[in-house]
């Protein structure tokens, strides 16, 4: 039997192998977890997170006091903003659940990591067919990038769910025009904004390039289409709603994302005003000694002030800082692109080593930029715009700070943009390597 035979054979069995691959995820899941347990004491970002799960779960409100984030939250009410509330919430259920055993609350990442291995087949089975779909759910399941997510608890795997998701509703509205995946891709982006705020520049230019596309590249701009692109923001919109209302009554300020924003904005880029500046990603010991120099400079913020004055008086001094040193700053966010897409940089300012791990990690990020850059290149017009939404969300990273975790959202996305290159290497594998999103549009 060829080749070619065996995966049409594979292909035509989906179940099977995704079954197989949900067991490749769930058992290289637990030997992590057991390898390296969660470290409160080490980790200050896990602390946080159990911090206000903990207040949510036990009812005493959306409270944490990150002294390392906010230096004058001791003298507050703690009222928070300084993480997405989907996240938390799930979480906050999850540990209601499992009776606050920690390891099953670092469990949790695991149903995040399968929900994300079935959206991914599922967007590349949309995409192109269930071969490909197949392949870009195989490279999840061996996707390193998340094992050093999988041991911490953040919020990266969720809004991967609920971006893999969204971006799936979006292929289904674009290829079949029906209002309902307009109206559903609008909800789970908004959802995914709840999960990561910078989805926002993903989210709207998904949006806002598929109308560019239609009107200048496919030049069949309808009144119709309008119609559905502006449902689904509304959708979105309304989805986020209510937390920025949240934030409007608890701070006086109606505010999308998070009190955090000021903070990395200043904490990853005042050392472009330092005269031995050299581009570099800023670890917690640096971070410390910025913050204390700024409290000096500012001493409103050993103040019972709000998390939302506090986040303005670090960015405010961020954007005077940039506004002086342009050059700097402009090197520093191309730099930026090393350690956001291999994470080159990082970890030694963390006090950790490279392990043979991480040299494996960049290897898989290499052939992903290259496959996608390829796709960039020659694949049809549909696919750059989902690209270029793509970029655009990176953009974002690598002009406030940056390291791998942080593509994690998208990088089910970017996994199967990338798979789209194997039709081209290998097109005796597919009947075309026209992906089915560019050749049978409906709308």
């Amino acid at each position: 039997m060829k080749f070619k035979n065996y995966l049409d054979v594979i292909s035509a069995k989906p179940a099977i192998i995704m079954f197989f691959l949900s067991i490749v995820v769930i058992s290289l899941y637990w030997v992590i977890v057991f390898m390296k347990p969660l470290d409160l004491i080490r980790d200050s970002k896990d602390r946080t997170w159990i911090e206000l799960v903990d207040n949510v779960e036990d009812g005493r409100g959306y409270k944490a006091c990150p002294t390392s984030y906010i230096p004058n939250c001791t003298l507050t009410n703690q009222l928070t903003a300084i993480r997405e509330p989907v996240p938390v919430l799930l979480f906050s259920v999850y540990i209601a659940l499992t009776h606050e055993y920690m390891i099953f609350l670092q469990g949790a990442q695991l149903f995040f990591s399968l929900a994300i291995l079935w959206g991914t087949y599922w967007l590349g089975s949309e995409i192109k067919d269930h071969l490909l779909g197949l392949i870009a759910a195989a490279a999840w399941a061996l996707y390193l990038p998340v094992v050093r997510v999988e041991i911490h608890l953040n919020g990266d795997l969720a809004a991967g769910v609920f971006v893999t998701y969204g971006m799936l509703m979006f292929v289904r509205a674009i290829k079949y025009g029906l209002l309902r995946d307009w109206l559903l891709s609008g909800l789970v982006l908004g959802l995914a904004i709840l999960s990561r705020s910078s989805v926002i520049v993903f989210a709207a230019s998904l949006l806002a390039g598929y109308i560019f596309h239609v009107w200048i590249i496919e030049k069949r701009l309808t009144v119709g289409i309008v119609k559905n692109v502006v449902l689904a923001g509304l959708v979105m919109g309304l989805t986020v709603l209510p937390w920025v209302i949240r934030n409007q009554v608890v701070f006086g300020k109606p505010m999308m994302g998070t009190t955090l924003v000021g903070y990395n904005i200043y904490r990853h880029n005042a050392i472009i005003a330092r005269d031995d500046f050299y581009p570099h990603y800023v670890g917690p010991d640096e971070a410390e000694v910025l913050l204390s120099e700024l409290t000096v400079k500012y001493p409103e913020l050993n103040t019972p002030i709000n998390e939302v004055q506090v986040n303005q008086i670090f960015q405010n001094e961020a954007v005077k800082l940039i506004l002086a040193n342009p050059k700097e700053y402009a090197q520093l966010v191309i730099y930026r692109f090393i350690p956001l897409w291999f994470n080159l940089g990082v970890l030694n300012q963390y006090g950790d080593p490279m392990t043979i791990l991480d040299y494996l990690v960049v290897a898989q990020q290499v052939i992903l930029l290259v496959a996608i850059l390829f796709v960039m290149w020659k694949g049809e017009a549909r696919l750059r715009f989902l690209g270029l939404s793509l970029f655009l969300f990176m953009a974002t990273y690598m002009a406030v700070g940056s390291q791998l975790r942080y593509l994690i959202p998208i990088a089910p996305s970017i996994i199967v943009l990338s798979a789209l290159s194997i039709p081209y290497f290998l097109p005796n594998l597919f009947s075309t390597r026209i992906p089915d999103i560019y050749r049978n549009p409906r709308v």
